[in-house]
């Protein structure tokens, strides 16, 4: 009786053991596919700084920025390219999203193409002043509060639908690079076969240069009667 209650509590420990190396599991799944920065910088008078994040077409971004206080002030300026704050000016590109001297901003956009986005700040004033960044895009973007409500979902599911919408973002990701990798093999192929060509004319220039040199010096040398 000792023996079977001892191996009905291994059991049910294996069990819990089980579970737990689940949720580890799945913690660790979303850990290595969480879509976004939050971060704190200081910004020097009259400095641009900038966040810089791939995020690929058709992806929801929302972005949140706020400043130490409130008489400190930021200007905010959203571009679709990778920007060199050190020789960067606002003349150079239109942003797609920008805002002057507030305090408290925040903004959502669908992305048009694959691409490097840069979230920067500007400090016009002649003071530091600290700007917090709160980037998020894909599944970190959406409102699972309110979806959950609107399709009265239980926690569990809540974490299941983000964990099956974050599969299919790995997916769809998955299938860009294939087809990237695909159109880069074909460039490839292109380019070696334009080079084999390239060569072989080369080639073929060389030994018709090379059958005219011989026929002229013959001819030249018959002439002057050295051969």
């Amino acid at each position: 009786m000792l023996q079977v209650r001892t191996n009905m509590h291994t059991f049910v420990e294996m069990e819990k053991m089980g579970k737990l190396s689940i949720f580890l599991v799945l913690l660790i799944f979303l850990g290595l596919f969480v879509n976004g920065v939050e971060i704190y910088i200081t910004l020097r008078p009259n400095k641009l700084k900038c966040i810089k994040e791939r995020i690929n077409k058709d992806t929801l971004v929302v972005s949140k920025f706020r400043t130490d206080n409130k008489n400190s002030l930021a200007s905010i300026f959203i571009y679709d390219i990778d920007v060199n704050e050190r020789n960067f000016t606002f003349s150079q590109k239109q942003p797609i999203f920008e805002t002057i001297n507030k305090h408290d901003i925040k903004t959502a956009f669908t992305t048009f193409y694959s691409s490097s986005y840069s979230f920067c700040a500007y400090n016009k004033t002649k003071k530091l002043i600290d700007v917090h960044f709160e980037i998020k895009y894909g599944t970190e973007a959406r409102d699972y509060t309110k979806i959950a409500k609107t399709e009265h979902l239980n926690e569990a599911t809540v974490f299941l639908k983000k964990i099956v919408d974050r599969m299919n973002i790995f997916h769809v990701n998955l299938k860009k690079i294939k087809a990237d990798e695909e159109k880069e093999k074909k460039s490839n192929d292109k380019l070696n076969d334009t080079l084999m060509w390239f060569s072989m004319i080369n080639i073929l220039i060389i030994i018709i240069a090379a059958i005219l040199q011989d026929f002229y010096f013959k001819r030249f040398f018959t002439s002057k009667k050295i051969i």
